[in-house]
């Protein structure tokens, strides 16, 4: 009997896990899905990690979407999405998740940085989140990954774009691309401390 039953948890267990792949894959999809509707719109953008180079190209471009713009654009919703849907991660266990997270994080504030630029995103979230800095979210959590849990709406937003500049990992090789995982999430987390 008591077998049974150790069974029967065993299987629950393994639903729950299959259903939150489930629901993780299907939202990477309509996250991708949105993505690819962003690419045609903007033939420009890649799909691919953009460089850090990228971002100095269009650095003294003059942007003319306004805060309003800005506001409601629904590419900031899409980063608050992928967010939230890191928040219960842990390190150890879900970096592949974590790291393609992070790029589908990337990209988009790459695509409103080509909209908007870097300075006038910060200056608008800044406004919209009307809440100066506490610097209460300054250390990684201990699952390894960024603390956003001070952070509201605007602010989550804010440290996202803060974190434009951050270098992502590339290395090949795992050891090394640990480390340098590590570094992003870091520098992401210094982010964070500054905007929330």
């Amino acid at each position: 009997m008591l077998y049974l039953i150790h069974i029967k948890l065993k299987i629950m267990i393994h639903a729950k896990k299959s259903l939150k792949i489930f629901f993780i894959s299907v939202l990477l999809v309509l996250l991708s899905c949105s993505e690819s509707e962003n690419l045609q719109k903007n033939a420009h953008v890649s799909n691919q990690v953009v460089n850090k180079s990228d971002f100095k190209h269009t650095a003294r471009r003059t942007y003319s979407k306004t805060i309003s713009d800005f506001e409601k654009d629904k590419r900031i919703y899409q980063l608050d999405s992928i967010l939230k849907v890191m928040e219960p991660y842990d390190i150890n266990k879900d970096r592949k998740l974590l790291d393609e997270h992070y790029i589908a994080l990337h990209n988009v504030s790459h695509d409103l940085y080509l909209d908007y630029g870097q300075i006038e995103m910060m200056e608008y979230a800044r406004k919209l989140s009307n809440t100066s800095p506490k610097g209460a979210c300054c250390k990684l959590t201990d699952k390894g990954t960024v603390d956003w849990s001070c952070c509201g709406f605007w602010g989550r937003i804010l440290a996202a774009i803060g974190s434009i500049g951050c270098p992502e990992p590339t290395s090949l090789d795992k050891e090394t691309r640990d480390k340098q995982a590590e570094s992003y999430y870091l520098c992401v987390q210094e982010s964070v401390c500054k905007s929330c």
